[in-house]
């Protein structure tokens, strides 16, 4: 069977947190954040999940890639101004910081980061994308992006991401390109802001 990609709904919070925690658990931001490999997997599954059910699914940029059995990639997409945690996201940011826990102080210096390359940008955000290891080099990402790209083209709007320097040849290859460099913190690895123009 072939992979659908769909928007997410509710129910596929847990799946998506899955995915995202085998994609990112050697991710060298995400090692930096958390050294220990099992916690990180943990910690990864469940932020992640709290991510796609608080500050993902609910504002109707979320996709998933399945297979018919099973989600094998995910990605969220945050609108034009809209920073991934607001205000109206006490649940979440309650839920989050208990799961973080002693890596909080670490996670904010990657946040603050993040959100100051973002702010500069504008456009829309790709907060995360994600392919389950086994499906990766299939075109299943590519795809992800380019279902909320047309979207975006239409609207004539800018994109940005933040990644690493291991990703850039893959977003590149979608129009994206490196427009500053994020230094996150004392030791952590250097992230590139990235900005596809409005069309």
């Amino acid at each position: 069977m072939g992979v659908e990609i769909r928007l997410a709904v509710a129910a596929d919070a847990p799946a998506i947190g899955e995915v995202f925690a085998r994609a990112f658990a050697n991710d060298p931001v995400t090692s930096w954040v958390t050294p220990d490999p099992m916690r990180r997997v943990r910690l990864l599954r469940r932020l992640n999940t709290l991510i796609a059910h608080y500050e993902g699914i609910p504002h109707g940029a979320t996709y998933v890639a399945g297979d018919g059995t099973e989600v094998v990639g995910a990605a969220i997409w945050q609108p034009p101004g809209r920073h991934p945690v607001t205000a109206s996201s006490i649940p979440f940011s309650l839920r989050a910081g208990r799961a973080i826990g002693r890596d909080i102080p670490r996670m904010i210096s990657a946040g603050r980061a993040a959100a100051a390359a973002r702010a500069r940008n504008g456009g829309w955000y790709l907060q995360l994308l994600g392919v389950d290891p086994r499906a990766q080099n299939t075109g299943i990402g590519s795809a992800l992006v380019r279902e909320q790209l047309r979207i975006i083209d239409d609207q004539r709007s800018p994109a940005t991401l933040e990644t690493t320097v291991e990703n850039l040849p893959f977003y590149r290859h979608l129009g994206f390109e490196p427009v500053g460099e994020i230094v996150i913190g004392r030791g952590a690895p250097l992230e590139y802001s990235l900005l596809r123009p409005e069309s």
